[in-house]
C-alpha cells in the first residue's frame, strides 16, 4: 500500500508506545496505552490466503476458512482490548487513590486488576509494594511480589521489595539474597546497600559488606 503521512505517523506512534513499554517508566500510562493497539490496527493489512486442494490437485480458494480465521482474530482482539481497558482503568484508579492516601481502596483496586489480567507484572508489583509499605501487611504483599518475581526476576526494584517484605516478617535470612541481588542490579543505589547492610547485621553475615 501507498505510504501516506498518516501511515508513517501511526507507525511512529505504535513504535514509541510499544518501545517505551519495555522500560520501567513508561511514556504512556494506562488506559491510554490501548492507543498502541489502535495504531497497530491501522497498520495491519490482511494478507491471509487460504487455499484448499482437491483430489485432482486443482487449488480452490476457500472463503469460509478465511472468514472463520478472521472472525476468530477479531473476537480475540476484542477480548484483549476489553481486558487491557479494564486493567488500565483499575490500575489508574488505584494510582489516584494511592496519591490521595486512601491505601485500602487503592490496594483493592490493584488486587482487582490482578484478577482481570493475572499476566500483567505491574499490577502484582504495585499491589505487593503498597500492601507492604503502606498497609504494613507483608503477608498480603508476598504472594503479589513473588508472582511478579516469577514473571521477571529483575523487574524494577522487585528484589528489594521482596527483601523488605520478608524482613518485616522477621525472615532476614530469606531476605538477604534478594537484597544482594538488588545491589547487583543497582550498584549506585545507596538505599539498596543500606538495606543490605542492615539485613547483614540482623543475620550476622555482614562481613565484606
Amino acid at each position: 500500500p501507498r505510504r501516506t503521512p498518516f501511515w508513517w505517523a501511526a507507525h511512529f506512534s505504535a513504535f514509541m508506545i510499544f518501545g517505551h513499554s519495555c522500560f520501567d517508566k513508561t511514556l504512556v500510562q494506562p488506559p491510554t496505552s490501548l492507543l498502541g493497539f489502535l495504531f497497530l490496527g491501522l497498520l495491519w493489512r490482511p494478507t491471509l490466503h487460504c487455499r484448499l486442494g482437491c483430489l485432482s490437485g486443482v487449488a480452490v480458494c476457500g472463503r469460509w476458512p478465511l472468514r472463520v480465521a478472521a472472525s476468530a482474530a477479531a473476537l480475540y482482539g476484542l477480548f484483549v482490548g476489553w481486558r487491557e481497558l479494564r486493567t488500565g482503568l483499575l490500575f489508574r484508579r488505584a494510582q489516584i487513590l494511592e496519591t490521595h492516601g486512601r491505601f485500602d481502596e487503592a490496594y483493592a483496586a490493584y488486587r482487582a486488576s490482578t484478577r482481570v489480567n493475572p499476566a500483567e507484572i505491574h499490577t502484582h508489583a504495585y499491589a505487593g509494594t503498597l500492601a507492604n509499605n503502606k498497609l504494613k501487611r507483608p503477608e498480603a504483599a508476598i504472594p503479589h511480589l513473588q508472582r511478579a518475581y516469577r514473571m521477571d526476576p529483575n523487574f524494577a526494584h522487585i528484589n528489594g521489595e521482596i527483601g523488605l517484605a520478608l524482613g518485616s516478617m522477621g525472615r532476614h535470612d530469606d531476605a538477604l539474597p534478594f537484597f544482594q541481588r538488588e545491589t547487583q542490579l543497582y550498584p549506585f543505589d545507596v538505599l539498596a546497600h543500606q538495606r543490605l547492610f542492615l539485613c547483614g547485621l540482623a543475620t550476622g553475615r555482614q562481613a565484606g559488606m
